[in-house]
Formats: structure tokens, sequence, C-alpha cells
């Protein structure tokens, strides 16, 4: 049965509940006048980018063209007849985000790649924006989940496929990235194993 959110905060299948949450409505990150607010999803050192990622996904002359075609656009470009597989890899840097069927860019996330602290404990962990070993105890290792984990939105269901995607975007090994995240409570999967939701209540542990 699909699992599905509730008016009074869970997430169900229909046979119990999956997990209990607040919902949440961010608003909208627009590449529009200098200094309005604005919000994206989160990137890598907590809330800063790494600038490697932010090169990496614009040193293509396609994804390049679509940043520039979504910063052009004030009220966020229709997600309709953009290919994904390009939106995906911006969204994936923190370059853009997808809301109400439209792609929004985030610029300030150049300043805040810039402004990233030196000493990031999660930094030699990636390389080009991709993770190139996984932690299997340790500190580290509590952190690196808890940065994955805010890929996912508290109060919203994603199929295993969804979770794939994702969690592809910075490592091959997905499965075990997503067997890690259930293990610490960080996703949580339904009964019936076919939906994730990320609980409010999840935190890394430590």
């Amino acid at each position: 049965m699909e699992a599905r959110s509730t008016s009074s905060g869970t997430v169900t299948d229909g046979r119990g509940t999956v997990a209990t949450y607040r919902p949440a409505r961010e608003p909208s990150a627009r590449c529009a006048k200098p200094g309005s607010p604005r919000a994206g999803p989160p990137v890598r050192s907590g809330t800063m980018a790494v600038p490697e990622a932010l090169v990496s996904a614009l040193a293509d002359a396609d994804r390049l063209h679509l940043f520039a075609r979504i910063c052009a656009a004030p009220e966020g470009l229709p997600v309709a007849g953009v290919p994904a597989k390009l939106a995906k890899r911006l969204v994936g840097a923190g370059l853009v985000t997808e809301d109400e069927d439209h792609y929004r860019a985030v610029p300030e996330v150049f300043r805040d790649a810039l402004g990233k602290a030196p000493a990031d404990p999660l930094d030699s962990l990636f390389s080009r924006g991709r993770l190139v070993t996984i932690p299997h105890s340790g500190k580290r290792r509590q952190l690196l989940l808890a940065y994955l984990a805010e890929r996912f939105e508290p109060g919203r269901l994603y199929t295993e496929q969804e979770v794939r995607e994702k969690l592809s975007m910075v490592h091959d090994d997905h499965a075990t990235l997503r067997r890690y995240l259930v293990d610490e409570g960080l996703l949580q999967r339904s009964n019936d194993g076919g939906a994730y939701g990320r609980p409010s209540e999840a935190r890394a542990a430590g």
C-alpha cells in the first residue's frame, strides 16, 4: 500500500505510522533582487558549499548554459522541457533548487563557498564534489551521515528510486549510504519498504 503523509503530521502506509514530523514550508529561492530572502538545499559542510563541487557542476557547457537560463528567469525556469540529468547535477551541487515545478538559482552558494571554514572535517572525504571514502565509524561518519540526511526534506516521502538518485550524486555505493542512514535513524523506511522519510526528531548520534 502506498505510504502517504497526513494533516496531523504523521507518515503512514495504511498499516501504521511510519514517521512523525512537523511539516515545514521553506521560501522559494530566486536569482532576483540582491539581499532578498532565499532558501536552497543544504550543501557540503553544514550550510556551506564546496568550491570544487560548484566548479565541477559548471564545468560542462550544457550545464553552464542551463544555469544561466535559470538565473535569467525571475520567477524560475519551468521544469517541463529541462533535461533532468543536467538539472540533477546543478541541484546536487546546491546551485539550483526545485520548487513548485520550477528550477530556481541559489547565487549565494558562491558566497558561502568562499566563506567556508578551511578546517572542515569532511573535506578529506570528498574530491571534486564526490565522496571518495565512507568512514565505517567515528565522528566523521556521524557528520557525513548528518550532511547526507539534509538532502531529504522532513515530512516528505521518497521512493527507493529517489533515494538512490540523491545518494548516487555523491557516491556510487548508494545502498551502503542508505543502510547507514536507516541504521542511524536519520532516514526511516515504511513498513512495506517502498517509501523513505526523514523523521523530524532524527539527529546524528553524538
